[in-house]
Parts: C-alpha cells; sequence; structure tokens
C-alpha cells in the first residue's frame, strides 16, 4: 500500500476524452477522429428536444424530485437519492462532506483517479492498495464496480463482509449498466446507514454532455449533502432528456446487446494484432500489448486515440467504437506494425 499525496501535484490527472490534446499533437479535424479514449456509450440516447420553456426557466425543486423518484426506480433503489451534474461532481461533493468527519481515505486501485485528488485537496490522507481488505479498513473506503480501467466486480455481499471496520464506504457503479443483471445500488436498503453509491447517466446514455449523475445513500446523509450542492445542481434540460431515458426500458436492453456485440468484435481485432484482454466490459476494454505508448502513438497517428497509463507500460483501453467506424479501426488495426 502506498500514500499518496496530490495536494501539491503541478501535474493534472490522466484522462481519457481530451481530443482536443490528439488534435493539438497529431492535427486532423475533430469530425476525422475516432475517440475511443473514454467509457462512453458511442450509441446516444435519441431523445426528443425538450420544449422551449425548459430552456428559458429554471428547474423546479418538485420537477428535480421527481427526477429523483425515476432515478430510484430506475435503478431499482430503496436508498435516499440525489441528483447532480455528474459522478465527478459527486465525488468532489462527497469529499467535501465528508472531509468534516473523516481524516483517512483507502481506495481500491488502480481507479479512476479523481478520487485520489478530490479526497486529497479536501485534506484528508489518501491511500492505495490493490487488496480489498486492506481498502475498507479506514475512515472511508473507495471501490469502483465494475472497476475503470480493469472491469473488475464486487458482490455487496463481499464488501460488507470485509467492512467491518470502515466507517463509510463509497462504491461507485458507473459503468455498472453495461454488465447487466443485478446491482450494488439495488441491494442498498434505506437502513443502511454508512453505504453511498454513485450512479453516472452519460455513460451508458453516451449522453456524458448533460452531466448528470446520482447519489444513492443513506437519507440523513442525501439531506445534507443537497444542503451542501444548494439549489440547481441540474439543468432543466437534464430532467427532461433523463426522464425520456429512464421511461425507454427497450432501448435500454436493446443497446446493451449491442453494445455486448460490439465488444466481441474489439476483441477479435485485438486478437489479431496479439494483444491480450485483461479486463473492461461493455463501454470499454482494457488490453495488454508489448507497448502500450507506441501502440497509443501508431492509432494516433491514424487519428484513432486511445488511453494508455502512466502507472502501466503494457496497458490500452479503448471505448467500444459505433459499428460505423468499425471497418476503419480494423484496417487501422491491421496495418499496426510490430511493437517492441
Amino acid at each position: 500500500m502506498k500514500n499518496l499525496s496530490f495536494a501539491h501535484d503541478q501535474h493534472p490527472p490522466e484522462h481519457g476524452g481530451n481530443l482536443h490534446a490528439a488534435i493539438a499533437q497529431y492535427g486532423g479535424e475533430r469530425e476525422n477522429w475516432i475517440d475511443l479514449s473514454t467509457g462512453i456509450n458511442p450509441y446516444s440516447y435519441p431523445f426528443a428536444l425538450p420544449a422551449p420553456h425548459v430552456f428559458s426557466s429554471l428547474p423546479a425543486a418538485t420537477d428535480i424530485e421527481k427526477l429523483e423518484k425515476a432515478a430510484q426506480h430506475y435503478y431499482n433503489s430503496a436508498a435516499a437519492c440525489l441528483a447532480v451534474s455528474g459522478a465527478q461532481s459527486a465525488i468532489q461533493l462527497l469529499a467535501q462532506y465528508l472531509s468534516a468527519s473523516h481524516q483517512q481515505v483507502h481506495i481500491l486501485g488502480p481507479t479512476y483517479n479523481e478520487y485520489k485528488r478530490c479526497f486529497a485537496q479536501a485534506g484528508m490522507k489518501v491511500s492505495e492498495t490493490s487488496d480489498i481488505s486492506v481498502s475498507v479498513d479506514t475512515d472511508i473506503a473507495i471501490i469502483c464496480s465494475p472497476n475503470n480501467p480493469t472491469g473488475e466486480q464486487f458482490e455487496l455481499s463481499e464488501i460488507l463482509h470485509h467492512a467491518q471496520h470502515a466507517a463509510t464506504i463509497i462504491i461507485d457503479e458507473s459503468f455498472a449498466e453495461s454488465i447487466g443483471g443485478p446491482s450494488l445500488t439495488s441491494q442498498l436498503s434505506a437502513q443502511t446507514k454508512n453505504i453511498f453509491i454513485l450512479r453516472s447517466f452519460g455513460k451508458f446514455f453516451g449522453l456524458a454532455g448533460l452531466r448528470l449523475g446520482f447519489i444513492f445513500g443513506p437519507t440523513p446523509h442525501i439531506s445534507a449533502l443537497r444542503s451542501l450542492a444548494g439549489p440547481w445542481t441540474i439543468s432543466g434540460i437534464a430532467l427532461d432528456i433523463a426522464h425520456q431515458a429512464f421511461n425507454d426500458r427497450a432501448w435500454s436492453v436493446q443497446t446493451l446487446q449491442t453494445l455486448h456485440h460490439l465488444a466481441k468484435n474489439c476483441d477479435r481485432m485485438a486478437d489479431h494484432v496479439g494483444w491480450k484482454a485483461v479486463g473492461g466490459c461493455a463501454l470499454f476494454r482494457l488490453y495488454e500489448t508489448p507497448n502500450a505508448k507506441q501502440a497509443h502513438e501508431w492509432l494516433a497517428s491514424h487519428h484513432i486515440w486511445t488511453r494508455h497509463f502512466s502507472y502501466h507500460s503494457k496497458w490500452l483501453r479503448l471505448g467500444i467504437p459505433h459499428a460505423d467506424q468499425i471497418a476503419r479501426v480494423k484496417d487501422v488495426f491491421s496495418k499496426m506494425p510490430s511493437l517492441k
């Protein structure tokens, strides 16, 4: 286990979705790039444009409450719910809120690096471990399931078994819809006192630009977080479109099937060039390559943007290409030179 301090880190955290950096380095126009650096569904939900008043009026508190109830129904959760402007905002809000009563955080990693940054900036001692039994022996334990980038999953019963000494547990289920079946959110009861679960709307519905996510947790804490967040945490546009998407179960079922099919296509392309699939889910795949940086640069030179990791020289993560992009991605893969 290692201690991580980010309070004065001059290097910004590494992220996917930074297509502007790819264009600045490798040229080309945005429309000519295939961005596989994120885990966002390439099939965006086909929403109807909201009515004009949605754009010109502030969302009412009752409208936000209705959306939170819709989210409880969609995610089948009995826990209290708070709508926020994306899972990233949820992380920042929880770090700010919990720093008043907690001092130490263990993160089960490697995982999404904003957890390290946000909790360290909130003044907490942050450590990372790969052992789940160590991760929960602290004030705050943070576990992503499915994990990004490995895709590793945990049952709530397993987490609770290890969580005898954790004051608070944060479970990030931003990619949970991509695996299908029951989620940890659905197993959270109204009586649970020390567990928060984060859900991302934008990833599965392919609408990351809406900036919408949810925090599920104990009612007193959700009420306190609501007060801390203040009014109008989400837009009326997000409210309207989320209602449309939550009510369209048929789209969710069909889209998940499509994503699983495309993920298998992605694995076959990787296998063709000798890469080993070592993790992921239906929204992204993680491959072990001979040299991830070389592979990343080769693909970037052909305007395909991927995600490699400074902490692992062989890991390359790819988002799922849209069916319209498969032929071009296959062609670039077929011409890839041997990596060293």
